[in-house]
């Protein structure tokens, strides 16, 4: 065979196999809408990719931007429905494991945590218990009105989102919220949580039980100023916050799950006495508690169905 027919044999099998001699052009992206048909945007690297190379995250883009932002509560965001997958194999933390698919019905939830002022108000009102203040409690303390309110136990924050025509988010609601489009680890992305006072850290946490919370929204600024990819305020440190769910193992339903303890309930996000990154990541899952803990660190934020 001479050397221009072993040329020839070699360009044709390359063809025959659907490569190129070519390099590769890739798109440039900021959105799906920017690549061709057939190819996603990479979060990552802003590159235009094959729908098969990368894990399908098209369920959790554009969080909190409501089809219609005149019917988003005050205080609340509109949080788009989706699916996503739930759990971390990351961790080794059997409690949050196995993954498993969720899909969540959009839903309004509080920017927030409820404060010390907001529950004073349903108490004036008549539709919420007084609390028996202990040492580290921000009710009734001075200067504390928009600290979140915490030593609730699960039914003082049950009635409090009823009474207001709202209700606690599920655990799954919680996790998808607090991932956010990419399933990150924190609600502000990948990085490792730092610790206050740096001037970087992204929650407010990892303190001594003197220290107590800070004002609700007020911390910090940076990344993404510790509003969740959801638009919401401390779904990270300040208080743990109360779940509809009882414990459960995995994979959970809206309202349950496998091999279920209804006497006690999951908290999620993480609180200021924390000092651990498995304490206040987006999977990770605190309690169980008993209906009737009330606990320093213990404290809400509401979530509303859209009908």
């Amino acid at each position: 065979m001479n050397r221009d027919h072993s040329l020839c044999c070699v360009i044709l099998t390359v063809a025959m196999m659907g490569c190129s001699l070519l390099p590769t052009r890739q798109t440039a992206c900021s959105n799906d809408r920017a690549c061709p048909s057939g190819q996603r945007c990479n979060p990552t690297t802003s590159i235009c990719e094959p729908v098969d190379s990368q894990p399908d995250m098209s369920a959790l883009t554009d969080f909190a931007v409501p089809l219609d932002l005149s019917a988003t509560p005050q205080g609340m965001v509109y949080v788009p429905g989706g699916t996503f997958m739930m759990g971390d194999n990351r961790l080794a933390l059997p409690s949050v494991q196995p993954i498993n698919q969720q899909t969540v019905a959009s839903f309004y939830l509080d920017i927030t945590e409820v404060t010390v002022g907001s529950y004073q108000q349903c108490v004036s009102d008549g539709n919420c218990a007084d609390l028996s203040p202990t040492f580290n409690c921000n009710w009734k303390v001075a200067g504390k009105e928009n600290h979140p309110i915490n030593c609730v136990d699960w039914n003082q924050a049950d009635n409090y989102c009823r009474k207001n025509q709202k209700r606690l988010p599920t655990e799954i609601e919680f996790e998808y919220v607090m991932r956010g489009p990419q399933g990150s680890t924190y609600s502000w992305g990948s990085a490792n949580p730092i610790s206050p006072p740096d001037p970087n850290a992204q929650l407010w946490w990892n303190r001594t039980i003197s220290t107590g919370t800070s004002p609700v929204g007020a911390f910090p600024k940076t990344l993404l100023g510790e509003i969740s990819t959801a638009g919401v305020s401390d779904i990270a440190g300040n208080v743990s916050e109360w779940t509809s769910h009882a414990f459960c193992q995995y994979p959970l339903t809206s309202n349950g799950g496998q091999s279920c303890d209804n006497s006690k309930r999951i908290y999620r996000g993480g609180d200021f006495f924390d000092n651990k990154n498995d304490e206040i990541c987006g999977s990770c899952r605190g309690g169980p508690a008993a209906l009737t803990v009330s606990d320093p660190i213990l404290g809400f934020r509401c979530a509303k169905s859209i009908n």
